[in-house]
């Protein structure tokens, strides 16, 4: 079986940046972003419909929006008729995977979903050897991406904070559980140091450092579909290795102190350092109520998350 290299991470952290960079690699071929574990891997139904009606479920696959981002090469690839039903989901994503590399005579296979971040424990049950990739970026600097993303920028602070929480506490959890396939990197040392990042990381999935992935401009022309040109359209350029920090111009002081006091795992166990800064002894009161009842539900969110 091919060795699978899933990169995860809170949204806005550099997953895509570092997908268009191990694409890449001359060895690893990355799908674009379909989200199959999430909308197909757990899917009860999705055997069903393809034992009731081959052809429909075919059709439908081909229709499917997020499926379309795939090269039309990989479906037609791929005989479904002939994949094991015994774990049909896994199947036709391994299918999938195996398809994307033999088209680009590659022989790492690659995906990508920042909220998989969620689903590590769940999948590892049901997919082995997954390599998984966690990059971790600033807390504040993802808030205020994600205030300036199209697919997020509507949304509220605490919504942005919760899923940032919930998600650097479940990274803790599978990093300890799963030491050996479980690698963590910082977009802030990836940017400085791109080569000596990318050396490391290829030194553990056992591959030879190439001087292509610093190069990924073309790689994102392959990956990244036209829905997500408004936001993800920095990797088209060099990298910007000043891409950082950015929070303490642009962030208020309110959302400063929201995150440092929420987004707790982000300063307790990945190191980032608090600015304390100076706010209202009203916002204080509102704070102190807030941070045990963020405490309470990001803490069941894991638990369940993890079962």
């Amino acid at each position: 079986m091919r060795k699978i290299i899933f990169i995860v991470g809170v949204g806005r952290s550099g997953t895509t940046l570092l997908q268009n960079m191990l694409n890449s690699h001359p060895e690893i071929a990355f799908i674009p972003e379909i989200n199959y574990m999430r909308r197909f891997l757990f899917n009860k139904r999705l055997l069903k419909r393809f034992r009731r009606n081959k052809d429909s479920f075919i059709k439908d696959l081909e229709n499917d929006k997020w499926i379309r981002r795939l090269d039309e090469n990989i479906l037609n690839d791929i005989n479904i008729e002939k994949i094991e039903e015994t774990d049909f989901a896994s199947e036709l994503y391994k299918a999938i995977l195996d398809a994307n590399c033999r088209i680009n005579n590659k022989s790492f296979a690659g995906d990508k979903d920042p909220r998989s971040i969620e689903l590590v424990g769940k999948i590892n049950k049901r997919i082995e050897g997954i390599y998984w990739i966690h990059i971790i970026r600033d807390p504040r600097d993802v808030l205020l991406s994600k205030r300036n993303a199209g697919w997020s920028k509507k949304s509220n602070t605490l919504k942005h904070l919760f899923a940032g929480c919930a998600q650097l506490k479940l990274a803790t959890k599978w990093s300890a559980k799963f030491p050996d396939n479980f690698y963590e990197l910082y977009y802030e040392d990836l940017l400085p140091n791109p080569e000596k990042e990318l050396a490391q990381l290829c030194k553990k999935l056992t591959l030879k450092y190439n001087q292509d992935m610093l190069s990924f401009t073309d790689s994102a022309e392959q990956l990244i579909a036209k829905d997500e040109l408004e936001w993800k359209k920095e990797v088209f350029s060099p990298l910007i290795k000043e891409n950082q920090s950015k929070w303490k111009e642009h962030l208020d002081v309110k959302s400063i102190a929201l995150t440092e006091s929420l987004v707790a795992p982000a300063f307790k166990s990945y190191n980032y350092k608090k600015t304390n800064p100076k706010i209202s002894y009203l916002f204080k009161i509102r704070l102190s109520l807030l941070k045990p009842v963020f405490y309470i539900f990001t803490t069941l969110y894991v638990w369940y998350k993890r079962i």
